[in-house]
C-alpha cells in the first residue's frame, strides 16, 4: 500500500490530498471521500487514514481531500462555501477517474460530508455506477447547524459571558460571521447550510447505497429518519442497504478514536 501526499489543482484552487492506492492489486473501485465539517473532520481524520490505508490493500484506490479552507489546503475557513465544496469534488471526482485504473467509482461521505452528493450530483460524471457509503448522515443540515451553533452558546457560558441563540442568528443575519470551537462561520455560509438536505432524488440513478448508523447501546437500531430514508432509496428502486453498528461515535468523543467495527462494516460495505 502507498501513500502518496498531493495537491490537486481545481477551479483555480490547490487542495491537499492524500492517495492511497496499491499497485500489486489492481483496483476494483476507486473511493473519494467526502469528509465531515469543522471539528468532526479533526475527530475523523484518524480513522479516515486507516479505512483508506485498509481499503487500498483490498483493492480500492483511494483520495481523502481537505476542502478548499480545511487542513492543509489552500484558503480559510471564512471564505469557503458549500457551493464551491460541491464543485471542488466533483472536479476532484473527475480527477481521480483520469488518473486511475479502478473500474467504478464509490463515495465513502461522512456525516455533512453526505450532503455534498445534493450539491454536487448534477456534475458527478459517473454516477450511474457508484457505490455510495454514508456514516450517520446528515440528512437536515438546518438542524446540524442548530447544534453547530449550540457550541458557541456553551462555551459562552462557561467562560462567563450569556451570548443567546437569537443573537447569534440575529448576527448572522446581519452579515457578521461567527467564531465557533475555531471556525469562523460565514454569514453566507450559514445561509447555504440552513436549506441542505440529503434526500432520495439527489441520490436517484446511482448503483447501490450503504448507510451506516454507530450506537454506543448493545444491540442498536437505526433512528426512525434513516430507516425511512432506506425505504424512500428502495421506493426509488435504489439498491439500499442500512445497518446500525455498535461502536462509539467517533466524530463526537472527546478523546480521537477509530473503533473497529466501523472499520470492518466498511470493508464489507467495499468488498
Amino acid at each position: 500500500m502507498v501513500m502518496t501526499p498531493r495537491f490537486v489543482k481545481v477551479n483555480g484552487r490547490r487542495l491537499f490530498c492524500a492517495h492511497f492506492h496499491n499497485p500489486r492489486v489492481p483496483p476494483r473501485f476507486r473511493v473519494l471521500i467526502a469528509p465531515p465539517f469543522a471539528e468532526e473532520l479533526n475527530k475523523c481524520r484518524r480513522i479516515l487514514t486507516l479505512v483508506s490505508q485498509r481499503l487500498a490493500e483490498q483493492g480500492c484506490e483511494v483520495l481523502f481531500p481537505d476542502l478548499f479552507g480545511t487542513g492543509d489546503s489552500a484558503g480559510d475557513f471564512r471564505d469557503a462555501s458549500w457551493k464551491g465544496w460541491g464543485e471542488d469534488w466533483a472536479a476532484l471526482d473527475e480527477w481521480l477517474m483520469q488518473n486511475s485504473a479502478a473500474p467504478r467509482p464509490a463515495y465513502l461521505c461522512v456525516r455533512s460530508g453526505a450532503l455534498l452528493l445534493s450539491v454536487a450530483r448534477g456534475l458527478l460524471n459517473d454516477f450511474g455506477r457508484a457505490r455510495i457509503v454514508l456514516w450517520q448522515p446528515v440528512l437536515e443540515c438546518e438542524r446540524f447547524l442548530r447544534a453547530f451553533l449550540r457550541l458557541r452558546t456553551v462555551s459562552d457560558r462557561l467562560a462567563g459571558r450569556a451570548e443567546s441563540m437569537s443573537e447569534l442568528d440575529a448576527r448572522l443575519r446581519s452579515g457578521q460571521s461567527v467564531e465557533i470551537a475555531g471556525y469562523e462561520l460565514s454569514a453566507s455560509m450559514a445561509a447555504e447550510m440552513t436549506p441542505l438536505t440529503l434526500d432520495a432524488a439527489h441520490l436517484a440513478g446511482c448503483a447501490e447505497v450503504r448507510i451506516m448508523e454507530f450506537r454506543s447501546s448493545p444491540n442498536p437500531v437505526m433512528t426512525p429518519a434513516t430507516s425511512e430514508f432506506v425505504d424512500s432509496l428502495q421506493r426509488e428502486h435504489i439498491e439500499a442497504i442500512g445497518a446500525a453498528i455498535e461502536c462509539e461515535q467517533f466524530w463526537a468523543t472527546r478523546d480521537v478514536v477509530a473503533p473497529g467495527a466501523a472499520l470492518s462494516a466498511t470493508m464489507l460495505a467495499l468488498a
